[in-house]
């Protein structure tokens, strides 16, 4: 079998489908089948480079394919392609003479439309092709509310893949047939996000992700003053909003002036310094206040740390209240102090919390498991052509 994933962008870009794609495609070609990477020839984010590169990555191949951003056409950073169509840059046509090699085309990421609208211009139709909508919860009103784009998602694809329960809804209100819809959860490798219980630090909150409104950091920070055991927290994430930032960055010095607590901001991290971090962390907090499906809750639990969250998206699918960690209210500094409070005071606890949410992980959303899921739901593509 070979499979060809399609991706608008990948490596050096860095973000959760980005990720995804690569792990993906390297337990793939670990299990014999063949998969290689298609993405835009891009260093950043729709600023592409007018030229096809080949190279090589996880053990398949890598296309990176030309493509140009019409400036002409753009105003106040939109334009009339990305508003009608989903679709950010135009790319070389030349793409679609790669599909011919492969037996599936596994598009991936409906933030953008450019693949699967182009590929359905050249009506190459013959190949099975898998959508798999990383983030429908947030880009289902686009679709919704454009008629043509609506039309188009319905015949891109022979199968579409949401990553939870809670993803149904938004694929069947734009008129995609139940009968076409799969469910694959996100994985992470469980080699790499592992515990060592010689490294946990009892009073260490840890919080990973965007530094945006949506992630509820400030709720965190908050919850902070009416915290009772001293704490130390280390935030780790990309800066996604400014403005939200410079928030964030007041109440940073509001709790380390006046509080026991210290807070410290490290940016984003990756490699081991954050699987380091996962380890050493008494709790996790994700106090979102919208949130799908977020990586970082599974890359806790697998380090024995336990989870506290938000039941927000299928958020509740992975942390089981009072089993692998607790839920709270979101937008509740009250509530979520008095969960942290909690644990911190009761290292059993914790340690059973953590015993659970290692086990959620190896039977859920390790890539041993979900791999198998991706390659049962090929197996299924390829009889019914």
């Amino acid at each position: 079998m070979k499979v060809l994933m399609v991706t608008p962008s990948y490596y050096p870009i860095l973000g959760g489908t980005e990720t995804y794609v690569e792990q993906l495609t390297q337990k793939l070609n670990e299990k014999g089948v063949k998969a290689d990477i298609m993405t835009l020839n891009m260093a950043s984010k729709w600023n592409p480079v007018g030229r096809d590169e080949r190279g090589k990555t996880n053990g398949g191949r890598l296309f990176r394919m030309s493509a140009h951003n019409p400036r002409l056409f753009n105003f106040h950073n939109r334009s009339i392609h990305g508003e009608l169509f989903n679709v950010h840059v135009i790319p070389s046509m030349s793409f679609v003479r790669e599909f011919d090699h492969y037996d599936i085309l596994h598009f991936h990421d409906d933030t953008d439309f450019t693949f699967p609208f182009f590929s359905s211009l050249a009506l190459k139709k013959s190949k099975p092709r898998l959508w798999h909508l990383h983030t429908i919860p947030y880009t289902y009103r686009r679709y919704e509310r454009n008629p043509l784009l609506k039309s188009m998602i319905r015949r891109t694809a022979d199968r579409y893949i949401g990553l939870s329960k809670y993803t149904i809804p938004f694929m069947l209100k734009l008129g995609l047939p139940e009968s076409k819809l799969a469910i694959l959860p996100n994985a992470i490798d469980t080699a790499k996000f592992s515990p060592n219980k010689k490294m946990k630090t009892d009073n260490l909150i840890l919080s990973v992700g965007r530094i945006i409104f949506q992630k509820g950091l400030d709720v965190l920070l908050k919850a902070l003053f009416q915290l009772e055991p001293p704490a130390q927290v280390a935030i780790v994430g990309p800066i996604g909003d400014k403005l939200f930032f410079s928030e964030i960055q007041r109440l940073i010095r509001k709790v380390n002036d006046t509080t026991v607590h210290k807070v410290s901001y490290l940016g984003p991290l990756r490699g081991n310094a954050l699987v380091e971090l996962y380890q050493k962390a008494a709790i996790f907090a994700a106090p979102a206040r919208i949130d799908h499906f977020p990586i970082a809750n599974l890359e806790a639990l697998a380090c024995c740390t336990p989870v506290i969250a938000t039941p927000t998206g299928a958020v509740p699918d992975v942390i089981e209240d009072r089993r692998n960690g607790l839920l709270v209210p979101p937008d509740e500094p009250t509530a979520l102090a008095s969960a942290l409070n909690m644990l911190l005071k009761d290292r059993k606890l914790r340690e059973s919390y953590g015993e659970k949410a290692r086990d959620t992980v190896e039977k859920k959303f390790s890539w041993t498991v979900v791999s198998e899921k991706v390659m049962q739901i090929y197996d299924q593509l390829l009889t019914m052509k």
